[in-house]
């Protein structure tokens, strides 16, 4: 919770000037749309990725790979995930 209220207090610090952006970034904070439920989940894809990356130089990753596993829902996207799988 404490997270959460401090990225709303950034977004609203940092949007001030720009009320369309503050409210594109609390559609996606409260996943109210198809669109924010996408992003999110690239987001978690794009967390997962830099995760194997990672892993290749030898740090431990598997927390980062179990996180966002789950947040991933779309098909197209959980293949990219999966080894040896082509987009």
């Amino acid at each position: 919770a404490e997270k959460h209220a401090r990225e709303a207090a950034a977004a609203e610090h940092l949007f001030a000037a720009a009320p369309r952006l503050l409210a594109r970034w609390r559609e996606y904070a409260a996943q109210q749309t198809d669109e924010a439920r996408w992003v999110r989940q690239l987001d978690k894809l794009d967390m997962a990725l830099q995760a194997r990356i990672y892993a290749e130089s030898g740090a431990d990753t598997a927390e980062f790979l179990r996180s966002a596993g789950p947040g991933i829902q779309d098909p197209r996207l959980r293949a990219l995930l999966e080894p040896g799988e082509a987009p």
